[in-house]
């Protein structure tokens, strides 16, 4: 029911149980989400190589091409314009779906969940969405391309315009230790540099204020 001080206007409160539902839903992600979403990246990932053996030579570009691949296969479909969200098809991995179990259950609690959905669906959270994304696959093929520096440079090691190694090719099957080592390096470290990167962003900082203003308006 509405509260407030003599003199205020009434803001909103959730009652505690309502509060304590929503936690658990939101929890969607790294409950279910996370697996279902592993599943597809999987599904994504082998009909991206399968056909590529495990003696082939990729150079850096290839790799390069083959995670842009990838990434259209996860992120867009044909119901879906690459002008609008082209992250919309995430959103179900991240919150329960409105045809779940707990629809119906609680008016105020269907009303948070409505409220989520529409924040996550909307086009300020997928720009944050798709900047995020972009920002974790660039430092991903920065680390990539050092380790094709490492592996493949030659002539004067010291030079920064040195980019012969980037037409070089590595074995796919010496390319998935160095591909799993840079995403230890890219997600492990604490604090981690790009989670610290992304919640620094413009985009997100924004969205934060604007999601915080809205839900801090008082009732009528």
């Amino acid at each position: 029911k509405p509260e407030g001080a003599p003199g205020q206007t009434p803001v909103r409160v959730i009652p505690k149980p309502a509060q304590e539902k929503y936690l658990s839903e939101i929890k969607h992600f790294m409950d279910k989400g996370i697996s279902q979403l592993g599943e597809l990246i999987k599904s994504a990932v082998k009909k991206e190589i399968s056909s590529i053996s495990l003696k082939e030579r990729l150079t850096f570009h290839n790799v390069e091409s083959c995670l842009q691949h990838i990434r259209e296969r996860l992120e867009t479909s044909p119901e879906i314009s690459n002008l609008s969200s082209p992250t919309l098809q995430l959103c179900p991995y991240m919150f329960p779906p409105e045809n779940s179990a707990t629809q119906g259950t609680d008016e105020i609690h269907e009303g948070l969940m409505q409220e989520t959905r529409d924040i996550l669906e909307s086009a300020d959270f997928h720009i944050v969405l798709k900047t995020s994304l972009d920002r974790g696959f660039q430092k991903l093929l920065d680390l990539l391309a050092e380790s094709y520096k490492t592996n493949l440079q030659s002539g004067d090691p010291n030079s920064s315009h040195n980019t012969e190694y980037l037409l070089g090719g590595i074995p796919m099957a010496k390319l998935i230790p160095i591909f799993n080592g840079s995403l230890y390096k890219l997600c492990s470290d604490a604090p981690n540099p790009l989670l610290q990167e992304l919640l620094l962003l413009e985009s997100a900082k924004t969205l934060a204020a604007n999601v915080y203003e809205a839900f801090s308006q008082p009732t009528s």
